[in-house]
């Protein structure tokens, strides 16, 4: 859908392990305000879901531009695509979206720019983690256990009932919202 070029500030190189979880968290705040996307969710780091299928990927990385350090935003956001089974595109979840697709293309652009360009401090992060997901579980392939979310840490992994856990660990989590 979109690539964006952004300058690396220094807050910016300092949280760049959580960046795309703040990007996610940010897009899902905005999809839940377009009608039918307000089951919308996070799978850990940069992953938008709806009802267990994968709805947007969203991918950050840095580059060295000469002298200066830039960040990638890069976001794909199935919109009318038909894809695997296990994917999900925005006109099937909100047939009656009032966008145009340069409308959602514009207002996502910015939305990313914005969570970047005004970068919480993490522990409003956190708190903005929270209020979205409610308590999170994931599993893992091979551990019957499931392992309920505490807190993220600023490394990007995460902190939980048994242990914490790098964002490497985190690569096959099968990651499920909790229901109330």
């Amino acid at each position: 859908m979109f690539s964006l070029i952004a300058d690396l500030t220094p807050e910016i190189s300092d949280a760049l392990a959580i960046i795309s979880p703040i990007i996610s968290v940010r897009i899902v705040q905005y999809l839940r305000t377009i009608p039918g996307c307000g089951e919308v969710g996070v799978k850990w780091p940069n992953d938008v879901y709806w009802r267990g299928k994968k709805l947007c990927g969203i991918l950050t990385d840095a580059i060295a531009c000469g002298d200066e350090m830039k960040l990638i935003i890069g976001m794909g956001l199935n919109v009318t695509n038909d894809g695997p089974p296990e994917a999900v595109n925005l006109a099937a979840i909100s047939p009656e979206a009032p966008l145009t697709f340069t409308e959602l293309r514009d207002a996502l652009m910015c939305t990313a720019l914005d969570a970047v360009t005004h970068m919480p401090p993490f522990d409003e992060f956190q708190a903005m983690w929270d209020g979205l997901m409610g308590p999170s579980t994931f599993t893992k392939p091979g551990i019957p256990d499931q392992f309920t979310v505490l807190q993220i840490t600023e490394a990007g992994g995460v902190l939980t009932d048994k242990g914490e856990f790098t964002p490497d660990d985190l690569a096959d989590a099968e990651w499920v919202k909790e229901t109330e």
